[in-house]
């Protein structure tokens, strides 16, 4: 009794997944499409406006797609149903293969001309539900084993974190005091700590729970104060609008969708304008947006091509390609318009 429990909550729980992935494809393309035509009509609308537009639209996907799953599994048509429509569908039969029956049934319940269409596209539509029927298991096979790998990356790369924090230095007096007087500007009530490494390319906001600044030590013995004041900013922005831990549910949500690459256009959308708007709230605290401009130069001067490390989290640089843009802002000048594309439609 015990074990045919279990082996049907395990396949009620299969087949809400198999659902919920199904409805996450079509939610994910439609919740991306309406994200992208937006921004292509309204191209001079805010960083923010479009952070936003592309949080709403993931935590959409994210929360409708198993609601809309749960939802169908709880109307699914019951047995008595689909014997009644059975049984309306052999009374047209006979009706058709004889016609004194066709006689005593009103016109009204059997229209042969629109029939036949009914029908084709009810075969359709039962041809496409077998057939996803008939691929859940192994989809659904092959989506664990992948999401299990990449939950195993991510969890290598956490517990490299957590050696790098290990490894690093607290930072001298002068970044400290830095640091207390941004904290006070910004109305943080749990600083993170500063910490210097040595093998690191870039500044970092790391951890969830008490997250820690990783500063980069051959940066930090070149760096003028005023930029160092820019870097812990932007860092302490970071902080302050929790950017860190929305990362790691960005990365969750990139672990069980990483088919879609609706969603990862959302969720690189997501970090690119997360980062303006950082800058925007680093100004506002040191206002001297050309040290953070000069800050993020001197930092993309000595980092690597190739990293060897990256640390898992908030970093200063995100993505190279939004730098240079970035800086354009930053020191006034109007950044290119992307180029208009027509994925959306």
């Amino acid at each position: 009794m015990q074990a045919t429990a279990i082996e049907a909550f395990l396949g009620l729980s299969g087949q809400l997944v198999w659902l919920a992935l199904l409805h996450a494809t079509w939610l994910g393309l439609l919740a991306a499409a309406i994200v992208a035509i937006a921004f292509e009509a309204r191209p001079r609308r805010s960083h923010r406006a479009r952070h936003d537009a592309s949080l709403v639209a993931l935590i959409v996907v994210v929360l409708g797609a198993p609601a809309v799953a749960i939802f169908q599994q709880a109307v699914s048509p019951r047995r008595e149903d689909e014997t009644a429509v059975s049984s309306i569908q052999q009374v047209w039969f006979i009706a058709e293969d004889q016609p004194a029956l066709a006689g005593a049934i009103p016109r009204q319940q059997v229209d042969t001309s629109s029939r036949p269409q009914l029908l084709e596209a009810s075969s359709m539509v039962e041809r496409a539900a077998d057939a996803a029927k008939m691929a859940g298991p192994f989809v659904l096979a092959c989506w664990t084993v992948c999401v299990l790998s990449l939950a195993i990356l991510l969890a290598i790369a956490m517990a490299s974190t957590r050696r790098l924090r290990r490894s690093s230095r607290p930072a001298d007096a002068q970044v400290l005091a830095s640091m207390t007087r941004l904290c006070r500007l910004l109305r943080l009530g749990s600083p993170p700590l500063v910490r210097v490494h040595p093998r690191i390319s870039e500044p970092c906001l790391c951890g969830v729970i008490r997250p820690v600044i990783l500063v980069p030590r051959r940066w930090l013995a070149t760096a003028a104060p005023e930029a160092i004041d820019a870097v812990l900013a932007h860092e302490l922005a970071h902080a302050r609008r929790a950017d860190h831990v929305v990362n790691l549910c960005q990365r969750l949500v990139e672990m069980l969708l990483f088919f879609h690459p609706a969603i990862r256009w959302l969720s690189r959308s997501l970090r690119r304008h997360r980062e303006f708007c950082t800058d925007a709230l680093a100004v506002r605290l040191t206002g001297n947006p050309l040290a953070l401009a000069r800050a993020m130069e001197s930092i993309a001067r000595l980092r690597p091509v190739r990293p060897t490390v990256r640390p898992f989290g908030a970093s200063l640089g995100c993505e190279g390609s939004s730098l240079y843009p970035r800086i354009q802002e930053l020191i006034g000048m109007m950044p290119a318009r992307p180029r208009r594309r027509l994925w959306p439609f």
